[in-house]
């Protein structure tokens, strides 16, 4: 599992730069699709192409700025992960456990069920396949869940 800062790779700092670069190129896209708007353009559809390219890093934008927040978040969550002793193991501590897996399996299930019947009907290639990969990682979770329950229940 990769340490606080580290899920977005060794250097948070080209994310902000990616973010930073996202956000002056969403500035200029608009502000060229204005300009082609105003005073026309040499070729036909043109101005459709510039808009198509604004909104696609549009959509860049807001996927690293979700990315930024996400890694805060868990960063927060990993500052909790310095704990020293790990408790014993108890067989209603192992109840617990099984049960809060089999509910966490429904939901992960459900979100593989989500995420691929969006990649199905996703009209742009970046959006399915943001879909596909997060189906995937849906399905990894749903694998270490099921590893935990079986897990819990051979020791119950």
């Amino acid at each position: 599992m990769p340490a606080k800062g580290k899920l977005l790779g060794d250097d948070v700092k080209l994310w902000n730069k990616a973010y930073v670069v996202e956000n002056k190129a969403v500035e200029a896209y608009v502000k060229g699709v204005k300009l082609f708007k105003a005073f026309g353009t040499w070729e036909e559809g043109l101005e459709q192409v510039i808009r198509w390219i604004a909104v696609e890093t549009i959509f860049h934008k807001h996927i690293v700025e979700a990315l930024l927040k996400a890694q805060s978040e868990a960063d927060k969550l990993l500052a909790d992960e310095g704990r020293k002793e790990e408790p014993k193991a108890t067989p209603e501590g192992l109840k617990i456990v099984a049960e809060f897996a089999m509910q966490h399996l429904k939901i992960e299930k459900d979100m593989i069920d989500t995420y691929s019947k969006i990649a199905e009907v996703a009209k742009h290639p970046l959006i399915r396949q943001l879909a596909l990969a997060l189906a995937e990682n849906e399905m990894e979770h749903h694998a270490k869940l099921a590893k935990i329950v079986k897990m819990a229940k051979k020791r119950d």
